[in-house]
């Protein structure tokens, strides 16, 4: 039952985003009583948090599996992978209003984002045994990172510039992973630089 309201209630705010969602339009939609929602969730901010929750337990699970790969490019390419289909299912809207309406779960998906992202720049640049890498400090590049991911994947840019939340992570981590040089362009920087 309570599966059904979090899956009810994500259908719901999928459409019309967190905050317009309502109690009684998730009790018409379900078939289940509002007095059975609120059986097992004392408010709508519950039922809010247990649909963020359910979607960090998956992404959790996903980038854990991710980091067991022995081989750096794999991990980056499944660690991408998980990001951009877990956000596919979170609309801008949806972010905006958990930014906005949902301070606390915003600042534990904050949390999230920066463990997840800490773990896999360590494993990945701070055990740089196969030389992928470019020798560079893992905190410097974490923290470029993270001020990048909270300018870039913030609701208020992503609708701004007609974006997904999967495409922007995607293009973000992009150009973080790979740079912005072509074949091409890497050469030229080479006689640029003296490389």
């Amino acid at each position: 039952m309570k599966n059904r309201i979090i899956e009810g209630f994500e259908r719901i705010a999928g459409k019309r985003g967190f905050y317009k969602a309502t109690v009684d339009e998730l009790s018409s939609s379900t078939g289940i009583s509002k007095r059975t929602i609120y059986k097992y969730f004392r408010s709508k901010d519950e039922i809010v948090w247990a649909v963020i929750e359910k979607k960090m337990g998956f992404i959790k699970s996903e980038l854990d599996k991710a980091l067991l790969e022995e081989n750096p490019v794999d991990i980056l390419v499944s660690f991408t992978d998980t990001i951009a289909n877990s956000l596919n299912v979170i609309t801008p809207q949806m972010m905006k209003d958990i930014k906005t309406y949902y301070p606390e779960i915003w600042n534990k998906i904050e949390s999230f984002r920066t463990e997840k992202m800490h773990k896999l720049v360590f494993k990945i640049i701070g055990e740089n045994k196969e030389g992928y890498f470019r020798e560079i400090s893992p905190e410097i590049f974490i923290t470029a990172l993270q001020a990048a991911i909270r300018e870039v994947v913030e609701p208020k840019f992503i609708l701004n510039h007609g974006l997904t939340a999967d495409k922007a992570i995607i293009s973000l981590l992009e150009i973080f992973f790979c740079g912005i040089f072509t074949i091409k362009g890497e050469l030229m920087n080479k006689k640029i630089t003296g490389g």
